[in-house]
């Protein structure tokens, strides 16, 4: 091989995909620990693959994560993830960039799922869960039921944070999902006041609900569906309703100031695409967002049939309402925070 071959041929392997020192790093900051772990095999790592990408992996928790990150200028995180509240404060605020829809087919995402700057890839629904042991073949349709301590005696569980907890007590109170927002703040806390008594503890965050189902503490309180499958997969009698479930989502956005804006683009346009969002069923007990997934059978019917983002299973659920809880949060979280921990 002569000279000028060998250069052509350098030429061609650094410049193809994942070939030697061409082959660029992605960065994505995602939740840690096992969700890390369980959206980086679903999502990131094929993905990445996908596109000839090496991709690196940071750990973000909230919407301040990102404002402290673009506003002290790092330009490392090219990709992230963010849960429901803080896709809609990083919107706002105009800390990430609008995506390219050009690139990203967001079709068979729901619409209130897909915004200027974020695209919804994940859904979990808040459910009402009862031990079936303690309730004796009771079987709650609804908050109001919940509410509901004659019928259904036993000490309740109920969250320490008034996101999901103000959605709750509205329905518990008789309004429709379709018609909870904008939230009747003073109705939502006289109907958790009601409830006090009735609390036996409160938690914030699900690995500590689920400690006290298995401690024997609560017998119903709201949990995430994720929880519920581990729960009853791993043999406990836990049993739920989708009905008046209230769900929020994980969302994708493209922090300002990253210099591989089109990388990112096409690292989402990946993973909203029907065959590879439907793979965080397989690698979670979370729900893909895509419905084309359904319509193309890439989930097991049997396993579909159990997911909150089944249309049919949407049909008298409650989507979160971010935009309405951004400007609130602060000073309803304190509110709520004083109602719970007064004597």
């Amino acid at each position: 091989m002569n000279t000028r071959s060998i250069a052509l041929l350098s030429t061609l392997l650094l410049a193809a995909p994942g070939v030697g020192s061409a082959q660029e790093t992605i960065t994505v900051a995602a939740f840690g620990g096992q969700y890390q772990k369980q959206t980086g095999d679903a999502w990131f790592r094929p993905a990445a693959q996908k596109l000839g990408l090496r991709l690196s992996m940071d750990i973000v928790g909230t919407a301040a994560d990102v404002r402290a990150h673009v506003q002290g200028g790092k330009t490392n995180w090219d990709v992230v993830l963010l849960a429901g509240s803080s896709c809609a404060t990083v919107a706002r605020e105009k800390l990430v960039q609008p995506l390219d829809y050009s690139v990203i087919d967001a079709a068979g995402i729901p619409a209130h799922m897909v915004t200027e700057r974020t695209v919804g890839v994940l859904q979990y629904s808040t459910v009402l869960a009862w031990n079936k042991e303690q309730l004796k073949g009771k079987e709650p349709k609804s908050w109001a039921d919940f509410w509901d301590v004659k019928a259904f005696p036993g000490p309740r569980g109920f969250d320490a944070r008034a996101t999901f907890s103000l959605e709750i007590a509205t329905m518990a109170d008789g309004v429709p999902p379709a018609q909870v927002y904008p939230i009747d703040v003073d109705r939502a806390f006289r109907k958790i006041a009601e409830l006090r008594p009735h609390i036996a503890t409160y938690y914030a965050n699900g690995a500590v609900a689920v400690q006290l189902l298995k401690d024997g503490e609560v017998d119903m309180l709201p949990l995430f569906e994720n929880r519920v499958h581990e729960l009853i997969r791993d043999g406990f009698p836990l049993a739920f309703t989708l009905n008046q479930a209230i769900v929020d989502i994980n969302c994708l956005v493209v922090p300002n100031g990253t210099p591989k804006r089109d990388l990112a683009m096409r690292m989402i346009a990946e993973i909203v695409k029907p065959e590879m969002n439907a793979r965080i069923a397989q690698t979670s007990d979370m729900s893909p967002t895509n419905a084309r997934i359904f319509e193309l059978g890439l989930i097991p019917a049997e396993r579909a049939q159990k997911l909150s983002s089944l249309p049919a299973n949407m049909t008298n659920q409650l989507v979160l309402d971010a935009n309405w809880w951004t400007p609130v949060l602060s000073e309803l979280n304190q509110r709520y925070k004083a109602l719970i921990s007064a004597r």
